[in-house]
């Protein structure tokens, strides 16, 4: 016996999933955003660390893909 095609129900479950860790994600980046961001921080060691942030890892891992 073969199986073609997919489980809907499993599916579902799995979109669900993806949805609350999205949210997830989500409050973790904004909480991490403004730590990022408000921390009374100066010098050099500051400006590379929001450089970064704002830079190469929120276009890495905060970009959302296509709807």
């Amino acid at each position: 016996m073969s199986f073609y095609g997919a489980d809907v129900a499993a599916l579902r479950g799995l979109a669900d999933t993806f949805q609350g860790e999205s949210a997830k994600l989500e409050a973790t980046t904004s909480a991490l955003r403004a730590a990022v961001t408000s921390t009374p921080w100066a010098g050099p060691d500051a400006e590379a660390l929001r450089a970064r942030w704002h830079g190469a890892v929120a276009e890495t891992h905060l970009r959302r893909p296509p709807a």
